[in-house]
């Protein structure tokens, strides 16, 4: 695609596609894949991003550039199965969820891999801004609208897609609020009862890349970032979270030992380490095949 002011263009031949890029960003994921299909243009495996309030980025060939016998066999990042797979970069906030899975994207695209990276959905800023203030109240409503929201990005996902925190993560945010009091015994039930309702058929992710750094370290970057909503919160409660990252991170040890990557952003800090983002997206390929390798 071009600039954020211009039209969306072939990948390939950069002829003009008659959308806007503005007009674009109000779309789903559905109405540009239907835009797309109804003109014969090509959407290669994973090719669509969608972020707060619509489509981020879409990589589309025209039919001349993305002919039949392509669609019938494209590139994938996984090709041993017609599952979705999925690649999940997890980690608690401020560690670089996004940096790192942008980067990751872009290097696997490089090495000529279709691959899509599906942001965290912040389609809803009120509801996050309602919960800060007043976790007590709202701490169940904002809990089942990431689930929904991330179980939405699961089921479009399409083969090789890279997703911004596991649902998994959803859950633990939902059990601190619990065992914080914001969220009551019956709330944590109706939690639970809709959460494994709704992950009962949802695909999991094929590799876990686990972000981690220091508890100070990551405080430290949520300062950094300086977002009044989250600090506002109080920092004990993502000291909580982040010692359920610590438990979580053992419970995926134990559930899929070769399915994780343990990443540590501070011994990989991308200023002194560039080159970590390759060394990165090459230990996930190696995963990935090896797992798609297992599951064959």
């Amino acid at each position: 695609m071009n600039g954020v002011s211009g039209e969306l263009l072939c990948q390939t031949c950069k002829k003009p596609l008659g959308l806007s890029l503005k007009r674009m960003a109000r779309m789903n994921f559905d109405d540009l894949y239907r835009w797309g299909k109804e003109r014969g243009y090509g959407f290669f495996g994973g090719s669509i991003a969608v972020g707060a309030g619509g489509v981020t980025t879409a990589f589309v060939k025209c039919s001349k550039c993305y002919p039949p016998e392509i669609r019938r066999n494209p590139k994938v990042l996984f090709t041993k199965s017609n599952k979705r797979r999925l690649v999940a970069i997890c980690g608690p906030a401020g560690i670089g969820k996004s940096t790192w899975a942008k980067l990751i994207v872009d290097r696997l695209r490089e090495r000529g891999e279709e691959v899509c990276h599906w942001e965290e959905d912040l389609s809803d800023p009120s509801l996050l801004e309602a919960y800060y203030q007043e976790p007590e109240r709202w701490a169940l409503a904002t809990q089942l609208r990431f689930l929904t929201a991330k179980a939405t990005i699961y089921e479009k996902a399409l083969l090789g897609d890279v997703v911004e925190r596991a649902i998994e993560e959803d859950y633990m945010f939902a059990q601190i609020n619990h065992k914080c009091g914001r969220m009551s015994k019956q709330e944590w039930s109706i939690y639970q009862e809709v959460y494994n309702r709704v992950t009962q058929h949802l695909p999991m992710p094929l590799v876990y890349v686990i972000l981690t750094a220091p508890s100070k370290s990551n405080v430290e970057r949520m300062k950094q970032r300086n977002r009044k909503s989250e600090l506002d919160g109080g920092l004990e409660y993502w000291k909580k979270l982040y010692d359920a990252y610590q438990e979580w991170i053992l419970d995926v040890m134990m559930d899929v030992p070769t399915r994780y990557i343990r990443w540590d952003v501070v011994a990989h800090d991308l200023a002194k380490h560039p080159e970590a983002v390759d060394k990165l997206a090459t230990q996930i390929l190696e995963w990935v095949r090896k797992a798609e390798s297992t599951n064959a």
